[in-house]
C-alpha cells in the first residue's frame, strides 16, 4: 500500500507544518526491523532476506500540540516479522471464536485436542509437500472409511503445515500442528494408522486434549506467519 504523496502534502498543509517537511524522512524509518539480525532467519550463504522488505510510513501530526509519531504500513509479506504480530492477533480473535462453541460443548469424551504429525527429515523439498498434503488428507479419511476407526472420526479443525531447514545436517523437517474437533483417539492408534498412511516415514504422531482454548489458538495462529529460513 503506498499513501499518495499529494494527499500527504494536503494533510501537512492543512495542519501547518513546514511545507519542506518530509513524512518519509530518514529519523521515521527506524523501527524493530533493524534489529532483526537473527541467524535462524539467515540462508546457507548467510544472506538476511528480510534486507528486502521495505516499509513505508505515514506521518502522523496531532493537530493541538504537533506531536509527530510515524505509523508502518504494511509491507504485505506473510512472514514479515514487524507485520505478523497484528496478523497473529487477528488471526488467534477468528480461531477463538471457533474454539469457544466447541470448548462450551466438550465432555470427558468429545472436544478439541492438539495433533502433531510428522516424517523422517528429506533433503530436497520436490514433490515432498504435496506428498505431506496427500497424506494429511489420506490420515483423516481413514477414521471415516475405516469400520474399525469409525468410532474415532474427527470431526473438524484447522491446521497449519510449518517447513523448518537444518543448516548443518542440510535437510528439511515438514511436519504439522492441528487443533481437531473429535472423540478422543487413543495415543497408539495415532502412531498406528499415521506410519501406515505414510508408508512407514511417519516419525512423531503426538496427541493431547485442548484445556487452555487462549493458549492453542495463539499456537495454530504463530505457524502461519512463522519467518522461514
Amino acid at each position: 500500500m503506498t499513501v499518495p504523496a499529494a494527499l500527504l502534502r494536503k494533510i501537512d498543509l492543512e495542519l501547518g507544518v513546514d511545507p519542506n517537511h518530509d513524512p518519509f524522512a530518514e529519523e521515521h524509518l527506524v523501527t524493530s526491523l533493524d534489529s532483526v539480525i537473527n541467524k535462524s532467519y539467515k540462508n546457507e550463504n548467510e544472506n538476511n532476506f528480510f534486507t528486502s522488505i521495505k516499509h513505508e510510513f505515514l506521518t502522523v501530526i496531532c493537530a493541538n500540540c504537533g506531536v509527530q509519531h510515524a505509523i508502518q504500513i504494511a509491507c504485505g509479506y506473510r512472514c514479515c516479522p514487524s507485520c505478523s504480530k497484528i496478523k497473529i492477533i487477528q488471526r488467534r480473535k477468528y480461531l477463538m471464536g471457533k474454539f469457544s462453541g466447541v470448548m462450551a460443548l466438550r465432555d470427558n469424551n468429545r472436544g478439541l485436542r492438539e495433533l502433531t504429525l510428522t516424517f523422517e527429515n528429506v533433503k530436497s523439498m520436490d514433490g515432498w509437500l504435496s506428498t505431506f498434503h496427500d497424506w494429511i488428507v489420506s490420515f483423516r479419511r481413514s477414521f471415516e472409511v475405516n469400520k474399525k476407526l469409525s468410532n474415532y472420526k474427527i470431526i473438524g479443525g484447522c491446521a497449519n503445515i510449518e517447513i523448518t531447514r537444518n543448516l548443518i545436517r542440510k535437510d528439511w523437517h515438514i511436519h504439522i500442528h492441528l487443533a481437531i474437533e473429535g472423540n478422543y483417539i487413543p495415543q497408539k492408534i495415532i502412531i498406528k494408522q499415521w506410519k501406515k498412511t505414510t508408508n512407514g516415514m511417519g516419525r512423531i504422531a503426538d496427541i493431547r486434549k485442548i484445556t487452555n482454548g487462549i493458549k492453542s489458538a495463539w499456537e495454530i495462529a504463530k505457524y502461519s506467519t512463522k519467518p522461514h529460513n
